[in-house]
């Protein structure tokens, strides 16, 4: 089983720990496709739980080490393959998506189909929603698509926004290992995995949403 990694043109640290994880663990990287970064039109969040410009590791440097090929392209562009797995990406086009034989792979930091969209820890703060991971096949749709694993993860008593979202981040590429060993030991003709429904499709929270989650939650920060 080859696979295609999608990802941006940047230092990104879920890429860099999947791709990690992988290649130790001796799965096959075909190409990694790094998308130019676009400026996206979002506020500056009130509650920042990644710091920026810290991450020293570039994808392209894991990249020419093994050598594999990074490729600096619009994914709508990428070419074809058998498994995708994405470590960081827009939502693909289906066009993109029916050029993978098996599927791409995405891994969300929240429980489908209660926890799509953006800021996935805060909403399930906010909601009180379990803390955790699931790896799906995406289709065109925002978070949507067939489940393969899901994990909900332990929120601590003495656990900042901040541990909760290291924790989450951690896990993610262990959870993308384990997803894939299941789907390797699975005859291809016989998974039938659940499909997601559509749930709640969260967006960017606004400021008065991030003020109250400090007053509902001052406990975590």
């Amino acid at each position: 089983m080859l696979i295609n990694l999608f990802t941006y043109d940047c230092r990104h640290r879920k890429t860099v720990d999947i791709l990690l994880e992988l290649i130790i663990n001796g799965f096959r990287i075909s190409k990694v496709y790094a998308a130019p970064l676009i400026e996206l039109d979002l506020r500056e969040d009130i509650i920042k739980l990644s710091a920026s410009n810290c991450y020293t590791i570039h994808t392209r440097d894991i990249c020419n080490k093994f050598n594999i090929p990074y490729i600096v392209m619009p994914h709508k562009d990428a070419g074809a393959g058998e498994l995708g797995i994405i470590g960081g990406a827009r939502i693909l086009p289906k066009e993109v998506i029916d050029k993978y034989s098996i599927g791409i792979i995405n891994i969300h930091p929240g429980l489908l189909p209660e926890n799509r969209g953006l800021d996935n820890i805060k909403w399930a703060l906010y909601h009180d929603i379990p803390q955790g991971l699931t790896v799906h096949f995406i289709n065109e749709y925002v978070d949507r698509g067939r489940i393969i694993l899901q994990e909900e993860l332990p929120v601590f008593e003495d656990d900042k926004i901040y541990h909760i979202h290291q924790r989450l981040v951690s896990r993610q590429p262990k959870i993308l290992r384990e997803a894939l060993e299941k789907f390797e030991q699975t005859d291809i003709y016989a998974r039938g995995y659940p499909a997601v429904e559509k749930g709640t499709l969260f967006k960017q929270m606004t400021d008065k949403e991030e003020t109250d989650l400090i007053t509902k939650c001052s406990n975590r920060f």
